[in-house]
């Protein structure tokens, strides 16, 4: 099947690097290593190719860890996100409240330091807020400690502030665990970490975190943010219709990967999930190609061409992947129906997708996306090649031919 959409439309913004790894080194994006995110370069360099000024509206429906909205802050840009999973509402909340009185934070930090000093014994220490099911991650030392913290945060006043030590502990669970992820896999160490300073790596967090804060609080005219969980499929009871100038998001891609087992550890630790049955709910929640239960064959396709894809794995035998598969741009389809009733006139959405490989048979979501887009109403812009992504073994299977671009497309 031969798709050529690109040549019509082609407009390179640039060979952009755009993942989150890009993110590591910058001040609140570096927070927390969310692997699934993108790199803030994405939206910058959309709000710079659309001129983005500060009387408009940005909206991320897939707000992840809040990469967009902390670059529109930065720019005193206001913004609004939305996610379904409970972390990401969090993770985002906490990176984009920077008004916080500094002095009080640092004065906070050194008494709870000071108050974690004083757990000597592991014998007795009761490990209740942290969820059963994930305690085989952790020594038995390193998981007394971080309930120990844990207990003490909650004891924090103030909303905010409590988040803000609380989002500082979740971000170093994977660095004190047992286990470390290739790709979306959790493997087991070989080696113990008992040895690990539990209290250390939380204070230069803390520390990090501070610093940054420092820093964007002397930004001047910073826009505002918002950040409210709800399904990009919901958004009718949230946004108004024709209220949005921008849409600027970085959707889950036409493939396997399990956004929730990489974050499993603060997902359960946060106490959004209790047990595994929680965990599957979620995950059936989600937009995405993770096999669910009950995935139909029978939903209709938008395009020929996704028919046509999803009869190619269903000639495989697999009749879970290819519902999946039809779940998916089914929903993608009555998210861009949404995203055409949010934008005013003249407005821009800007989306990074990735193509993938699904039972042998390549999802060129770049060009799905946007001849949905297109025949809901939308005039394209452009559809850009920014990256090749995968692994080396991804690479030499499939040719070097998994890559990620922008699609922008314009409401007239």
């Amino acid at each position: 099947m031969k798709l050529d959409y690109y040549s019509p439309y082609m407009r390179y913004i640039e060979f952009l690097n755009v993942s989150f790894k890009d993110n590591w080194d910058r001040p609140v994006h570096r927070w927390y290593r969310f692997h699934a995110g993108c790199s803030a370069v994405f939206p910058e360099s959309v709000m710079d190719f659309l001129r983005v000024g500060k009387e408009a509206t940005v909206l991320d429906p897939f707000v992840g860890s809040g990469t967009t909205l902390v670059c529109a802050k930065l720019r005193g840009i206001n913004s609004v996100g939305f996610d379904v999973n409970p972390l990401y509402v969090f993770m985002s909340r906490v990176k984009t409240y920077w008004e916080f009185d500094l002095a009080d934070l640092y004065t906070c930090m050194k008494t709870l330091m000071k108050d974690l000093s004083e757990l000597q014994e592991f014998g007795n220490v009761d490990v209740t807020n942290i969820p059963e099911y994930i305690w085989r991650y952790f020594e038995w030392e390193i998981l007394c400690k971080l309930s120990f913290i844990k207990e003490k945060v909650s004891k924090i006043k103030g909303k905010r502030k409590r988040e803000f030590f609380l989002f500082a502990l979740a971000s170093i669970l994977i660095d004190v665990s047992r286990v470390h992820y290739v790709g979306e896999t959790i493997v087991f160490d070989k080696h113990s970490k008992s040895n690990v300073d539990v209290y250390k790596r939380y204070r230069n967090k803390l520390k990090e975190m501070l610093t940054d804060l420092k820093y964007v609080q002397n930004v001047e005219g910073k826009g505002k943010a918002k950040v409210k969980r709800c399904d990009a499929r919901n958004l009718d009871s949230e946004v108004e219709d024709s209220s949005v100038n921008f849409i600027i998001t970085h959707p889950p891609y036409a493939n396997n990967y399990n956004y929730l087992l990489h974050d499993r550890l603060p997902l359960y630790f946060l106490g959004y999930l209790k047990k595994p049955s929680d965990e599957k709910q979620l995950r059936n929640k989600m937009i995405g190609c993770v096999t669910k239960d009950k995935a139909s064959i029978d939903l209709e396709p938008s395009l020929p061409e996704i028919k046509e894809l999803a009869s190619k794995i269903l000639s495989t035998g697999d009749m879970e992947r290819c519902g999946t598969i039809l779940e998916y741009f089914h929903s993608m389809d009555n998210v861009l129906r949404i995203f055409h009733k949010k934008l005013r006139k003249q407005g821009y959405c800007a989306m990074l997708v990735g193509n993938s490989y699904v039972r042998g048979v390549m999802i060129p979501l770049d060009i799905l996306i946007a001849k949905m887009a297109k025949k809901i109403g939308f005039e394209i812009t452009t559809v850009s090649k920014v990256r090749d992504r995968g692994n080396g073994a991804f690479q030499h299977i499939y040719n070097g031919r998994l890559y990620e671009s922008i699609v922008i497309f314009k409401k007239s």
